[in-house]
């Protein structure tokens, strides 16, 4: 950042962290130029429309399984193998509703 400012002393950087949906409407309100915006909460939004995107990295869900589940050693694990399972997910927010979505998805 302190390179960025001296090569460029009147560009003005500001980071700002908001919620998934609310990062990209800024950037389709081009109230910014650039946006870093979570796409797994972006799934019914076509994140395409009026910009460009660039992929820089896919997020994993992962589970927290007992050492005693008949699951804990598979490698992956489809979200329908856990249906009968008892689940506790994080407070309400981007991953937790991704992983609501994922299993209305398939039914779970």
């Amino acid at each position: 950042m302190r390179a960025l400012e001296q090569k460029y002393p009147h560009l003005d950087v500001v980071f700002e962290e908001l919620e998934p949906v609310e990062e990209w409407g800024v950037h389709r309100s081009w109230q910014v130029d650039v946006a870093i915006v979570d796409g797994l909460a972006l799934s019914d939004i076509p994140i395409n429309v009026g910009g460009e995107t660039e992929s820089l990295m896919v997020d994993e869900l992962l589970v927290m399984l007992p050492t005693t589940h008949r699951l804990v050693r598979s490698k992956s694990i489809a979200v329908e193998f856990l249906k009968e399972d008892p689940w506790a997910l994080d407070i309400s927010g981007t991953y937790s509703q991704a992983i609501i979505d994922a299993c209305e998805r398939v039914g779970v």
